[in-house]
Formats: structure tokens, sequence, C-alpha cells
């Protein structure tokens, strides 16, 4: 299953055309990650989003496969973070200081999540808890784990023997169960890294492989059904966290194979929207998904949390209200990544 992504570009396809998929994919991906943030909550949430995270590695390691990397422009990931985290504990630092509750204990921990990079020292449902990263902040802990993630799947990518290939992914999949069982969760996510990095080594793999295009559309629905049945037996997912599904560290096999199936059946539609209004929409979004994953959660607590524009929408069905809400944090952490860019499309344009 992990070669089946490549079956979404045929032969005919050009150099640009794939990029603009895997845009796509990207754009979807980030699309996710918001709703996963409105309406995880809900059974609908569940099944959409529980290959949101995954989809991103896998997206990685095909990308690393097509352009022949030789590195992985960490740089691109630690320059983001490192601008962002300072940019919100100076914005938290600010907010607690105008409404009188600013605590150095506070400041100091925030201050050291910036390190740590997890949203909390101990698992989730830990009581009492500390939570680490400053709000609006807390989905950096992905580019960290990226940067983790893209270093520990070089074994896999550049070990030329099949059987000891195997034999890492095997040893990977078992630290990983092992490290579930930690009582606290380990800096930069090297407690789940590994699976970052079965997920980037999958999208390498699928990059070199190619099923007859007679078989897509029959390999989609196997794959979407068995995708809503994993969900189902699995449960709710959140590796930020390492909450794998409803079977604790058991779960990561499911969790594996979830995400594979996931982005295989996201990245399908993607490539029959390639050429369509919505493809390029979504294309958009990809090339701005670095952005909007580190300001979108900054944007719903000041929409949702401060304007509570879902209760200005309580007229409308709680579906609709998601929508409107999603769709404004998405409008308004694109226009900051269009702002970002916005000297440097001058500085094209006018040479």
């Amino acid at each position: 299953m992990t070669n089946a992504l490549h079956t979404l570009s045929s032969s005919e396809e050009t150099a640009k055309e794939r990029i603009i998929w895997l845009d796509s994919l990207k754009g979807v991906g980030i699309l996710l990650v918001v709703i996963f943030h409105t309406l995880s909550a809900t059974p609908f949430g569940t099944y959409l989003t529980a290959c949101y995270m995954p989809l991103f590695f896998i997206a990685s390691g095909y990308i690393f496969y097509k352009k022949g990397r030789k590195n992985w422009q960490l740089k691109r990931l630690l320059v983001p973070y490192t601008i962002w985290i300072i940019f919100y504990l100076c914005l938290v630092c600010a907010f607690l200081l105008l409404n009188n509750a600013f605590t150095w204990k506070q400041c100091l921990t925030y201050a050291g999540g910036a390190i740590w990079s997890r949203f909390s020292l101990f698992p989730i449902d830990t009581t009492p808890n500390i939570v680490l990263l400053p709000p609006g902040a807390r989905p950096l802990w992905f580019l960290t784990c990226m940067v983790l993630s893209s270093l520990l799947s070089l074994p896999l990518i550049r070990t030329q023997q099949s059987k000891l290939r195997l034999l890492l992914a095997i040893g990977y999949i078992i630290l990983s169960i092992a490290l579930a069982y930690l009582p606290i969760l380990l800096p930069w996510s090297l407690d789940t890294a590994f699976m970052g990095a079965l997920f980037i080594w999958s999208g390498y793999m699928a990059a070199q492989w190619n099923l007859s295009h007679k078989s897509q559309l029959a390999l989609f629905v196997c794959a979407l059904a068995l995708y809503i049945l994993l969900v189902y037996v699995n449960g709710e997912i959140n590796m930020s966290v390492r909450i794998y599904g409803d079977f604790a560290a058991w779960s990561i096999p499911l969790f594996l194979s979830i995400g594979i199936l996931g982005t295989y059946c996201y990245a399908f539609v993607c490539n029959l929207l390639n050429s369509n209004f919505i493809g390029r929409s979504l294309a958009y979004l990809g090339q701005a998904s670095l952005t909007i994953m580190c300001v979108h959660s900054l944007f719903i607590i000041l929409f949702d949390d401060i304007f509570n524009l879902t209760q200005c929408l309580n007229f409308l069905p709680y579906p609709i209200q998601m929508v409107c809400l999603t769709s404004i944090v998405i409008l308004a952490s694109y226009s900051v990544d269009f702002l970002l860019h916005l000297p440097k499309r001058f500085l094209k344009h006018s040479s």
C-alpha cells in the first residue's frame, strides 16, 4: 500500500503538473489541520482528519524522491519556528501584562516550552499537567517533529539492502511502541518522530512505484473502505500528544495504516481536481501551508474565543458555523502568507 501514492501521477504529466498536484495535497492537509482544531470532537471530524498529520510527512518523502534533494532544507523549518515562537512568547507576555496576570513562573514555563517544543510535559490525559507552549504557538510542534523525522528517515531511504530496510522499519515501530509508555512527552517529538520517519519513507517509496491506471478507481474504493473501517476501530488520533488510538501504544500499526490509506484517498481526489478551480485553489493553500500552520491557531482564538463568532452564528446549524469559522481562519491565515511574500513578489515583478 505504501507504493500506491505514485499511481496518482500518470506518465503523461509534466513536472509542473506534479507540483500542482502535490501543492493541492498539502492544501488539503492544511485545511484538515484547521478543521481538526474546530470540529475534531465530532465523529465526522474524526473520520475526516485521522490522517491529516501523516499526509504532510508522506508528501515530504514523495518530494524528497521526485526532486532529488541532497538535504532536507532544515533551515526552512527551524527559522520559521524560531521567529514564530519568539513572536508568540512576546504576544502572550504582553497580553498577561495588560491584564495584570503576568507571572515569571508562567513566562519561564512558556520559554522552556519553546525549547521543548511540545504542547505539554505529560501526556494529555495526565492530571495535573504542565502546558508548555503558549496559546497560538501549539501547532509549531510539527516543525521540530518534521526536522527529527526527516533525519531519522535517512537510514531508511539510503539503505540499499531491502532486508535491512525492513528490519529498520520494524525497529522503528518497536521503538515507537516502547516510547509510547514514557511518562513524559519528549522534546522535539522524539517519541513520535520515528513514526514520522516511517511516513516519510512511505512517501519516498511511493514515488518509485506505479500501478496500472485501470486499477486506480478500484484501489481507491478499497482504500477508502478500509480507511473508514480502521478509523472506526481505532478511534481518535492526535499525533502531537502521542495519541495513536483507543489501544494506546498498540494502535501504532493501525495509525500507520490509517495514515497511508487516508493520504492515498486524499491524493486520488486531488489528482482528479488537478486542473480545475478547486484544485488550483487547494494548490494556493498548499503553497502557503507553512505560514497557515504557524498562524491559524491564533486566528481561531481571535475569532472564536475573543469575538465569539460561533455564538454570533447560533441561528445556523453547527456544521455551517464550523464551515464559516474554518473559512474565515483560512482566509485570514492565507492573507498573512500573502503579505509576508508581497515584497518578494514585488521585487520579482519589477525585475
